[in-house]
């Protein structure tokens, strides 16, 4: 079967992986990403039709509780005065809401939802990534867009499961979104801190932190 290259790290060290849920999935023996087929990629219009059925206009309790799990480590890594971007930050931008509610500046970005591009013309003390690493189509150049705008110190703060402790693939529940593309294990996370000279905090299967070192 034809294979493609690693839409992360570039490399075509790569192999086919399995066929599931009507998806070719590839994987990359560099930095271990887990990619779907570039030619069966949702069109534009489809992805966000998809985003438009998943909508979330209120926080109750669990879900409040599930973005908690990014929030409390940040929150134990930042200075009241940090300013924060929400990347992905989605329809309803409920992460950010929360964050201003514990007093941070917090802009948005969303390409569906929140096109500010003025954010890339900015810096921030920390950005989340609050399941969006596994929308990306083009992760190679959405993580140096985003970790060029890290300030000396910041922290990039990333929600996404991983796949070092999923041992059958094909009915993992996590892939069965067509809007998710990219999936990342340790060594995937291991190899974004080696390329742009960060240090990596591994918080739990869903939580990693990204730091840029203080200049």
């Amino acid at each position: 079967m034809k294979t493609y290259p690693c839409p992360l790290c570039e490399s075509v060290e790569t192999k086919y992986k399995t066929h599931s849920k009507n998806r070719d999935f590839f994987s990359c023996t560099n930095c271990r990403l887990i990619f779907v087929s570039p030619e069966q990629l949702l069109g534009e219009d489809e992805e966000k039709e998809r985003y438009n059925q998943h909508q979330n206009n209120s926080i109750d309790d669990g879900y409040k509780k599930f973005l908690y799990e990014i929030i409390t480590p940040l929150l134990s890594r930042i200075k009241p005065t940090s300013k924060g971007l929400d990347f992905g930050s989605g329809p309803f931008p409920a992460l950010a809401q929360l964050l201003k509610n514990e007093g941070f500046k917090v802009d948005l970005y969303d390409p569906f939802y929140a096109k500010n591009e003025v954010v890339f013309t900015k810096d921030y003390d920390f950005i989340t990534l609050t399941e969006v690493a596994e929308h990306l189509y083009n992760p190679a150049k959405e993580f140096k867009k985003i970790l060029a705008l890290l300030r000396s110190g910041g922290s990039l703060a990333i929600m996404t499961l991983r796949t070092d402790k999923i041992t059958d693939f094909d009915n993992w529940y996590y892939h069965n979104d067509d809007t998710h593309v990219c999936f990342y294990a340790d060594a995937t996370m291991e190899y974004l801190a080696e390329k742009y000279n960060l240090s990596l905090e591994i918080i739990s299967n869903r939580v990693v932190f990204l730091q840029r070192p203080i200049d």
